[in-house]
């Protein structure tokens, strides 16, 4: 997924796997998302109401600690470019 920014008339996208694969590789033990982990983030960061029926131990928190990590990503390569 990519998200699109407006910034002095011109356009930027930012890939959120980008944002994802930073957050993870600080961790260690995990490295990719599931599927299903994945569909979630990526309608939430959309702006969709998501409702996530996974079983237990599935990883629904994982999906919690990464979304602030990737809206912070996105807003700071947002700011560091030239206005």
């Amino acid at each position: 997924m990519e998200v699109n920014l407006n910034i002095g008339g011109g356009s930027l996208k930012i890939s959120v796997d980008a944002a994802i694969t930073s957050f993870l590789s600080g961790l260690g033990s995990i490295s990719l998302l599931k599927e299903a982990q994945r569909m979630t983030l990526n309608a939430f960061l959309a702006g969709n109401n998501v409702f996530a029926l996974l079983s237990s131990g599935f990883g629904k928190s994982l999906i919690h600690q990464v979304a602030p990590f990737v809206i912070g990503f996105v807003d700071l390569i947002g700011r560091s470019q030239p206005q």
